[in-house]
């Protein structure tokens, strides 16, 4: 969903609060509490598609929720980062597929 159109007031909004978030500590602080809460939502997912036996119960939850994280904060700065992609349905497909392959999909 990062990689649409219609999701760039969400991704500006991120980039502001990660720049508000270098000058103003509570911001901060309130910034890593709800990253560190989003984390561990992924993670709860990712332990039950291991359980489910959807995803390789070998793979570290914790360290593929954080990767999982990066990635999606990666995506919230598309319009900084590669902004001619915002929108393209190859581009999609392809972030899909990648994730996909690195949560170890079976």
């Amino acid at each position: 969903m990062y990689t649409t159109r219609t999701r760039k007031l969400l991704r500006q909004l991120a980039v502001e609060i990660h720049s508000a978030s270098t000058k103003d500590a509570k911001i901060r602080q309130l910034l890593r509490q709800a990253l560190d809460a989003n984390i561990q939502q992924i993670r709860s997912e990712i332990v039950g598609a291991q359980q489910a036996g959807v995803l390789d119960p070998t793979v570290d939850s914790e360290l593929l929720a954080s990767a999982v994280m990066v990635f999606i904060m990666a995506l919230m700065h598309m319009e900084t980062l590669l902004p001619h992609l915002v929108g393209d349905p190859k581009w999609h497909d392809f972030v899909k597929s990648r994730v996909g392959t690195l949560m170890g999909l079976r």
